[in-house]
C-alpha cells in the first residue's frame, strides 16, 4: 500500500531530496492536523486523512522506508511561553498539564549529502515541501530532542499502556513546566525545566511490561 502510493508520488523525482519534498507535499495536501489520545498507525492516518505531529511523521517515515530511504521518529520538547494547557484523557485516568512546554514529534530522514535532516510537518507555515525541509524549527534552541524511536513499538506500547491504566486504579497527572531563566537576547537561551511528567508515564508503562513477564 505505502510503497505503491509513495512510488507514484515520487515518480518524476531524481534525487532523495526531491523525493522527500514530494512526499512531504503529499502529506501536507492530504492530511489535516487532529490530535488523538494515542499515536495512530500510518494506515489509519492515511485512510482518515487526520493526524497530529507524530502521526503525520510516522506516515512520512513509513513512506520513506517503503522506498528505501532511511528514516526514524524523534520525540522532544517544544518550549514556548504561549503554551498553557490542561486536558483529561484515557477515560479520566490521565491528566496533562503544560505550562510553557509541550511534547512534539518529527521525522529524521537521511538525505545525501547532508545526512540526517529533521522534517517537521506540523510546526511550520511552509507552503512547499522543500521550504518545509529548509525551515525545520528543530534547528532553533527552543526544541530539545529527548528520544529516538527507530525500533521500539511506539504505537503498540502506548496503546497497551492506555488499556492497562484504564483497567487499573491508577490515575496519573503529568505536569510539564518550563521558564526562561536567562536570555538577554542571547540565542542560546537557558531554560528551567520542571516536572517532565511524560517520564513518569514511560516508567508506568515499563512497570506494566515488567510485571506482565513475571
Amino acid at each position: 500500500m505505502f510503497e505503491e502510493i509513495a512510488s507514484k508520488v515520487v515518480i518524476d523525482e531524481d534525487t532523495v531530496l526531491e523525493s522527500v519534498a514530494a512526499l512531504v507535499e503529499y502529506i501536507m495536501n492530504n492530511t489535516t492536523y487532529s490530535n488523538f489520545e494515542v499515536p495512530q498507525y500510518p494506515r489509519a492516518t492515511m485512510e482518515n486523512q487526520l493526524g497530529d505531529c507524530d502521526d503525520q511523521s510516522i506516515l512520512l517515515i513509513t513512506m520513506c522506508r517503503s522506498l528505501g530511504i532511511p528514516a526514524y521518529l524523534q520525540v522532544g520538547i517544544y518550549i514556548h511561553p504561549s503554551i498553557d494547557d490542561q486536558d483529561t484523557s484515557w477515560e479520566g485516568h490521565l491528566i496533562n498539564e503544560a505550562d510553557g512546554i509541550g511534547w512534539h514529534g518529527w521525522a529524521m530522514i537521511y538525505i545525501p549529502p547532508w545526512g540526517w535532516v529533521p522534517v517537521d510537518l506540523t510546526l511550520t507555515n511552509a507552503e512547499s515541501g522543500l521550504d518545509l525541509i529548509k525551515q525545520a524549527p528543530e534547528y532553533s534552541t527552543n526544541i530539545i530532542p529527548v528520544m529516538n524511536v527507530s525500533k521500539q513499538s511506539y504505537i503498540g506500547a502506548t496503546l497497551e499502556t492506555r488499556e492497562r491504566i484504564i483497567a487499573s486504579s491508577i490515575y496519573v497527572t503529568m505536569s510539564d513546566e518550563a521558564h526562561i531563566v536567562y536570555s538577554a537576547d542571547n540565542p542560546f537561551q537557558n531554560y528551567l525545566l520542571l516536572g517532565l511528567g511524560a517520564a513518569l508515564l514511560v516508567a508506568i508503562g515499563l512497570m506494566f511490561r515488567s510485571s506482565g513477564k513475571q
